[in-house]
């Protein structure tokens, strides 16, 4: 049973975030407008949906054996952890415990996800080596719902996706997903769960899951949802590995 009442409000909010993307990229010589479009996903899409606990923000991760990430577009911190920025407007440093999930915000993902000017574009795009490496690498260490046990389980991967306005094919889409996350190869790992794109609208997830049209965002919302209320409110950082202090007694 289909919802058509939500289904049109989120097809409204998809029609208005591409507009005010389009509308500012006509302004685009102008600096003040450089990045709009993750702030146009933040402020009108991201900061409606989320609950008010989840700190929205952008900056690098670093994880308690001091590996860190590149700078990130949008890092979503569960509620209740700390991060750092003690200077007003500077990129915040984020633990990897700390964090739910992270976005990484295009205007258009033809350009960013083959990496090429020229010379056959998919070809590229297909045996690129993708923009989350360093990521990749990071580890977190809390506890989730496992999503076919229902058992609580570690994660050690932190979920990321791709936000595009414009830009690809669904088959080309879903074969980037899986060179991101090595799917069938030795060192596979799920760490991007999906890719939404604007316009056409598209969903292609982790789960092999596609949507088109105006289920694409929906099945956006249901998949980071999933991922930010799987975490058990029993995990914190372990702030003592981060800072080489010793552990309090537990009582």
């Amino acid at each position: 049973m289909t919802n058509k009442l939500l289904l049109q409000r989120l097809e409204g909010v998809r029609q208005a975030l591409v507009a005010l993307f389009e509308s500012s990229t006509k302004l685009s010589t102008h600096t003040d407008v450089i990045g709009d479009e993750r702030e146009i996903f933040v402020s009108h899409f991201l900061g409606q949906i989320l609950p008010p606990q989840y700190r929205i923000g952008s900056g690098v991760i670093t994880d308690a054996q001091g590996k860190i990430s590149t700078q990130l577009d949008i890092v979503i911190e569960l509620p209740f952890t700390p991060s750092f920025s003690f200077i007003a407007s500077t990129p915040r440093v984020y633990l990897a415990d700390t964090i739910g999930a992270v976005i990484e915000i295009k205007s258009n993902l033809k350009g960013y996800l083959t990496g090429a000017k020229q010379g056959n574009a998919e070809k590229k795009l297909i045996t690129g080596s993708g923009n989350y490496e360093p990521l990749k690498r990071l580890e977190r260490d809390v506890m989730v719902v496992d999503s076919k046990t229902r058992q609580l389980m570690k994660s050690k991967t932190i979920p990321a996706y791709v936000v595009g306005y414009k830009g690809q094919k669904k088959d080309t889409l879903r074969k980037h997903l899986n060179k991101l996350n090595r799917v069938g190869k030795t060192e596979a790992r799920d760490v991007v769960r999906g890719i939404l794109q604007l316009e056409p609208p598209i969903f292609v997830g982790s789960n092999d899951k596609n949507e088109e049209g105006d289920k694409a965002l929906g099945a956006f919302i249901n998949s980071l949802h999933w991922e930010l209320h799987r975490t058990s409110p029993l995990s914190w950082p372990n702030l003592p590995a981060y800072f080489g202090i010793e552990r309090d007694v537990e009582n």
